[in-house]
């Protein structure tokens, strides 16, 4: 059985929370596609890694000690996009909860989420920021040199 992590998330790792989160769940997918040899259909969904349907053989769960909502409240999804256990793909919709298909906020277990995209506005242009602030600084010295040039020049 999987145990799903419970420990308490700032904000900041929200979105790696629903990745392991989702990592959790498709391992659990993979058991369960291991044993049965297949996934659980769209009626059953996800609460099939809990309690065994009655039309799957070879069931030999629970899988997961329960079936988490994503951060943001929703369920997570599950698809099969190539044939056997390694291709299997649980997902969040992320923060927007609008489907990208793997892009923008969502997160898979298959390659995570986009981590630059969520990065502060700081984080993102602290090199513009600090190439600003640099000219900004140096025009500063420069006028301030120029000016005591041109008053030791009136003095003399």
């Amino acid at each position: 059985m999987f145990l799903l992590p419970s420990v308490c998330y700032s904000s900041s790792t929200t979105y790696d929370k629903a990745y392991f989160e989702a990592a959790a769940i498709s391992n659990a997918l993979k058991m369960y596609y291991l044993d049965t040899g297949s996934l659980p259909t769209g009626e059953s969904g996800l609460k099939a890694l809990l309690v065994a349907p009655s039309s799957v053989d070879g069931w030999r769960g629970p899988y997961l000690d329960r079936v988490p909502r994503d951060p943001w409240g929703n369920p997570y999804r599950y698809d099969n996009p190539g044939d056997g256990a390694e291709t299997i793909r649980v997902y969040s919709l992320g923060r927007n909860g609008f489907d990208e298909s793997g892009l923008g906020d969502d997160v898979t277990s298959l390659r995570g989420y986009d981590r630059s995209i969520y990065l502060s506005f700081w984080q993102r242009n602290a090199p513009l920021v600090f190439g600003i602030a640099f000219i900004v600084i140096l025009s500063g010295i420069v006028l301030a040199v120029v000016r005591l040039f041109k008053g030791r020049r009136r003095t003399a």
